[in-house]
């Protein structure tokens, strides 16, 4: 992780822009014959010289840098696919970047960078210092400063800096644009740096970040430390064993392993309330430095195929379709992941015995965390109970009749999220008993298996389910795999 020493002006991830009066939060621009305009994904660009590959981002409103302007940036992946052809085939080729201002655009001021970056499929991280790579740029005006509108990419000739004519099928893409400033740290009065030690993700479980704090901070100045967590005010669970609080921020949804988590550490010294370092890290961020630091294929797998779960989970709620999270993976990388899903069976047990209360269907939520969810009929509920037990007898979970949703007159779902990333395959066993504890219902046994198989053994024509559901089976068998190491 590291600490944020970063004031945001504009996250095109979020803030509102547009290329070319079209909405669009990522973009890639592609050449469909040579010497053509360029195109995004989603309109022509129009306007611009026909042998430049051109990319634009309009902030959606004008920043004013004047004061800033010596530590702000600009940041961003950058992926190319193709080659510069004329003199410089085979070359790398240059990123022009522009600064617009100007209400019209000028497109004439604000040139601050040709960055040389390589071709190929792999996205590369851009951090620019505008102040640095302005000098000798013509930006004597102040207008730029205190007028900031827009951001241009231009592909340019790698050794004379004309135009870049691309070939059919070339291809730019920007991802994760940032216009930011660096801040200072916040200071403390106690004379104790106020920080987080340690971030953690828990993989094998339900996707959890673990901000943690040595304990000997509480021990000495400070006291009722809680932490600020992407906006959710989170108590710390102290662990004894290691010598830490623990701040977790958990349930985080597959198709936001890329998010951004920021996370502040506050306690009370003396009465006043202290603010320490903020820390930014994301599950990819994580990620990345456990595929760096694996100790064993078992792990290089799980992470792996946590990334082809996620980038199933973004396509199939459409979450930037256009970056995928596992694009980021090498080949080498991406070769770690399960190949082929391993057999699997539908285990659903659900024999009606006559009771009074029956079971019609079961069926997954799959969004934040893997969700099971049962539907039972019923003509009275009152003081009736659903108990979940494992093919133990282990008791998972009792649902009160006040958690039952009604879905149709006499028809009622439960739900059940105890499940972590292991226990795809595990058997479940639902019950629902009166207020004497007596069974009125048969025991119907399911299973997220069970589920996956029905998806893809025609109960789905939805390509993206179908995928989603395999690279989640994919991951719950790698987590299986690493627990056994």
């Amino acid at each position: 992780f590291r600490y944020a020493t970063q004031k945001v002006y504009a996250d095109f991830e979020t803030a509102t822009h547009n290329v070319n009066g079209t909405d669009y939060a990522g973009a890639t621009i592609s050449v469909t014959e040579a010497g053509s305009k360029a195109t995004d994904s989603e309109a022509a660009v129009t306007g611009f010289n026909t042998q430049n590959m051109m990319l634009y981002y309009e902030l959606a409103s004008a920043v004013d840098l004047t004061e800033d302007w010596d530590n702000a940036h600009v940041s961003f992946y950058i992926r190319f696919n193709g080659e510069i052809s004329g003199k410089t085939t085979g070359k790398a080729p240059k990123l022009q970047v522009k600064l617009l201002t100007g209400d019209p655009i000028s497109y004439n001021k604000g040139r601050f960078v040709n960055y040389t970056f390589a071709t190929g499929e792999s996205w590369q991280k851009v951090d620019l210092t505008l102040a640095q790579l302005t000098a000798g740029h013509n930006l004597t005006t102040e207008i730029i400063k205190e007028n900031a509108t827009a951001f241009e990419f231009v592909v340019v000739n790698a050794s004379t800096n004309t135009n870049a004519i691309a070939a059919t099928g070339d291809s730019i893409e920007i991802a994760d644009l940032k216009l930011y400033k660096t801040v200072e740290a916040p200071t403390t009065p106690a004379g104790i740096d106020l920080k987080f030690s340690e971030v953690s993700l828990s993989l094998s479980d339900n996707l959890t970040m673990n901000f943690k704090a040595n304990k000997a901070l509480f021990d000495s100045k400070y006291t009722n430390p809680y932490a600020m967590i992407n906006g959710n005010k989170i108590a710390g669970v102290l662990d004894e064993e290691n010598g830490v609080y623990v701040f977790s921020y958990d349930n985080i949804a597959p198709q936001s392993m890329a998010d951004s988590i920021t996370a502040t550490l506050f306690a009370t010294y003396n009465g006043s309330l202290c603010e320490g370092k903020t820390v930014e890290s994301s599950v990819k961020t994580y990620c990345e430095w456990l595929l760096a630091n694996a100790t064993s294929d078992a792990q290089r797998r799980l992470v792996v195929d946590l990334y082809n779960y996620g980038s199933a989970a973004q396509a199939y709620v459409n979450k930037r379709p256009n970056r995928l999270i596992n694009s980021y993976l090498s080949t080498t990388q991406a070769a770690w992941g399960t190949a082929e899903m391993a057999n699997i069976a539908n285990k659903t047990v659900n024999e009606d015995n006559g009771s009074a209360v029956t079971w019609s269907q079961a069926g997954l939520v799959l969004d934040d965390s893997v969700r099971v969810w049962f539907e039972f009929a019923a003509a009275d509920t009152t003081g009736l109970t659903v108990k979940i037990t494992d093919t133990t007898g282990k008791e998972l979970d009792v649902i009160e009749a006040a958690a039952f949703a009604e879905q149709s007159a006499g028809v009622y779902r439960v739900s059940f999220d105890g499940l972590n990333a292991k226990g795809m395959r595990r058997l479940l066993n639902v019950t629902v008993y009166d207020a004497q504890g007596n069974a009125v219902s048969n025991t119907l046994t399911y299973s997220v298996e069970s589920y996956i198989y029905t998806v893809l053994n025609g109960g789905s024509d939805n390509a993206k389910l179908q995928a989603l559901v395999t690279a989640l089976m994919n991951y719950g068998d790698a987590a299986i795999a690493y627990a056994a190491v």
